[in-house]
């Protein structure tokens, strides 16, 4: 699943391939990927002769400024991503294809139907409206803080819950944990200000070095635990086998050692 790291890629990839092109046609294949409050023929309205500028990314969403009004807002489910191509053959599951004067175009691909496009006059109030808390790369220790120790919940569902803050998904928030040697089920909410203002700092550096080498698992350190989410491999830290179990439906790994409860 496309986490912050993934979307501030996607950002980085429309800003080299999609940006101040004029749009000749927006072609839509399947209006299930359009959000509850977007049309396609609103979609159609705010897209065409326009260009994109200014992408925004919040948490795991992205946003680009359309010159003509607006935003257009894309979340990327489990399985989205963008192609930039020249020629006829869109990407198989494209979803919406801008088609450029260039002669190039751009597809919003998404297999599962589990992302969203959608126009907005506004992100924050789009975001606010959907119950989408901060950026986890904008949240300073004393904000991280109070919105985790508020949570009567695993430290792991704190840190994923995109109310709290957007962005954190399964991988690296099993990452984070490890990283600072906190078990998946501790109780957010008794857990001391020295730990999570920890959580917090090994948050930001995790986030940081994945979108340095462009949210590729094969650039990661090889010390992380992303090359060994299975069970029964052995801790890149100390050596003991790994341990699996599911908090809120989600796969999680775990290091007993690393991580004691």
């Amino acid at each position: 699943m496309p986490e912050l790291p993934d979307v501030e890629r996607f950002r980085q990839y429309l800003s080299a391939t999609g940006l101040n092109k004029t749009v000749e046609t927006v072609e839509v294949t399947d209006n299930r990927a359009l959000a509850d409050s977007t049309r396609p023929v609103d979609l159609r309205k705010a897209l065409q002769a326009a260009s994109l500028s200014e992408p925004r990314r919040h948490g795991k969403w992205l946003f680009a400024r359309i010159r003509s009004d607006g935003y257009l807002g894309l979340h990327f489910g489990m399985t989205g991503f963008l192609e930039h191509f020249h020629g006829s053959d869109a990407p198989r599951h494209s979803r919406m294809l801008l088609w450029f004067e260039d002669g190039s175009c751009l597809a919003y691909v998404c297999q599962r139907m589990l992302g969203e496009i959608a126009t907005t006059d506004d992100p924050d109030e789009f975001l606010a409206a959907r119950g989408v808390g901060p950026d986890a790369m904008e949240l300073d220790a004393e904000t991280f803080a109070h919105r985790i120790s508020r949570r009567r919940s695993a430290m792991k569902s704190a840190v994923m819950n995109q109310s709290v803050l957007a962005g954190l998904g399964n991988i690296y928030a099993d990452e984070t944990l490890f990283q600072a040697g906190v078990h998946p089920r501790a109780d957010a909410r008794q857990s001391g200000r020295r730990r999570i203002d920890h959580v917090h700092k090994v948050m930001r550096r995790v986030l940081t070095a994945a979108i340095q080498r462009g949210a590729d698992a094969r650039r990661l350190p090889r010390r992380w635990l992303v090359h060994r989410r299975e069970p029964g491999q052995p801790c890149p830290r100390c050596g003991r086998g790994l341990e699996h179990m599911r908090i809120n439906q989600r796969g999680t790994y775990f290091c007993p050692d690393c991580q004691p409860r």
